[in-house]
């Protein structure tokens, strides 16, 4: 009686303890892929930030950063240059990019862009200090 007591309780322990390993997994790959969207923001910011420096418009730097980009980045670019090549003004374009995207920042770049764009303001400047933040937090 008491050996099949211990099975059991082995067998309990054995599924407690593989919860809490699968759980730590998750986190963990939760984190990482919290890291790569974090590295990939950056890289956007400053792929877009040495194009438009370079002369380049909005649409020439996005299709020559593209395939640079990875993760939804990259699937998301060739839509919104699709759109502008089609004729879709930039503003929808650049709404869609933003929508496509899952990050608050992102959306935050498409607003600096939009502004930007309809201001005639440094595009540069803000991306650097988007970099900034970025790093800081």
């Amino acid at each position: 009686m008491v050996f099949i007591f211990s099975i059991k309780l082995m067998k309990k322990s054995k599924k407690t303890i593989n919860k809490k390993t699968t759980s730590l997994k998750k986190k963990i790959l939760k984190s990482s892929k919290r890291k790569l969207a974090k590295e990939d923001i950056i890289d956007f910011c400053l792929y877009l930030h040495m194009g438009i420096k370079a002369g380049l418009g909005v649409a020439d730097t996005l299709s020559r950063m593209e395939p640079y980009m990875r993760g939804p980045i990259k699937t998301a670019i060739p839509r919104a240059i699709r759109q502008i090549v089609l004729g879709a003004p930039y503003k929808e374009a650049i709404l869609n990019l933003a929508t496509q995207l899952p990050d608050k920042t992102f959306k935050r770049i498409a607003g600096i862009l939009l502004f930007s764009l309809e201001t005639g303001a440094d595009i540069p400047f803000y991306l650097e200090n988007i970099i900034h933040e970025i790093n800081r937090g």
